[in-house]
């Protein structure tokens, strides 16, 4: 299995609040997550948000994952 692909989660420190999403690429090729709102939050507020990967593998294995 290619590992051209990741599973991750954002945490909202001060909520516990979760958004899992799935990204073809790497960890630090700056891509945040594709949830405009979600997105604009971690920006917004960087510190209160925490990036965990969970998996890594293919675009399906990641996407099934997701």
């Amino acid at each position: 299995m290619k590992n051209e692909a990741f599973v991750y989660s954002w945490t909202q420190k001060s909520t516990g609040k979760v958004y899992i999403g799935a990204h073809k690429g790497t960890p630090d090729d700056g891509y945040i997550c594709s949830a405009p709102a979600v997105r604009q939050m971690i920006e917004d507020n960087p510190d209160d948000w925490e990036r965990r990967i969970i998996e890594f593998g293919s675009v399906e294995h990641c996407g099934k994952k997701e």
